[in-house]
């Protein structure tokens, strides 16, 4: 149904169920576009489009991604959903160390996949946790490597933090789409710490 990271082949959604809208997030003085695939108001897929180092037209990356892109439609309720997280960081940081509670459920994905992106989930904002640690976390210590592919495999980015995963010697390690927009949204959650 979504797009696979590994070999990089678009999978077809059922035509005319699914819309797309794109959501700016602001990163201290940096504007990042995000680009939403899902129903309503419920995203199942996220990526940025255009952030530090990369401008890319999302209807192009709607079509590398979909083999019906052009059958989805518009649906700018989707643009609230960075919206809505960027307010549950920012109410949740200052007040508590808990995460802010999450309204959209797990995509659909293998046990293991599904039990470390639960455990992602309860790092809050603001603060970063190992491969090796979120392995541990999700019940599968010496993990750490599937760790890093569950990472890979994630479809919706911020929702589900793996920016917040870094390597055990502190450095950042591996992201998506390069170092430089991970540490400008740990930086971003840093900022809004107490």
């Amino acid at each position: 149904m979504l797009l696979n990271e590994h070999s990089g082949h678009a999978q077809s959604l059922p035509a005319g169920q699914l819309g797309w809208a794109t959501s700016q997030l602001t990163l201290g003085s940096t504007e990042t576009t995000w680009l939403i695939v899902g129903q309503q108001s419920q995203p199942v897929w996220i990526r940025p489009v255009q952030f530090p180092g990369s401008c890319v037209d999302p209807l192009s990356t709607l079509r590398q991604a979909f083999t019906n892109a052009d059958e989805l439609v518009y649906m700018p309720a989707l643009s609230a959903v960075l919206t809505d997280w960027t307010r549950q960081q920012s109410a949740a940081v200052p007040v508590s160390p808990r995460p802010p509670s999450v309204r959209y459920p797990l995509p659909p994905s293998s046990d293991f996949y599904t039990s470390v992106w639960q455990a992602l989930i309860q790092v809050p904002a603001g603060q970063t946790i190992s491969y090796g640690q979120l392995a541990k976390r999700a019940g599968s210590p010496g993990a750490a490597q599937a760790v890093g592919n569950a990472m890979a495999a994630n479809p919706l980015p911020l929702l589900i933090p793996c920016h917040r995963v870094i390597l055990s010697s502190g450095h950042l390690g591996n992201y998506m789409w390069g170092s430089e927009l991970k540490q400008l949204l740990l930086d971003w959650e840093n900022g809004l710490r107490p």
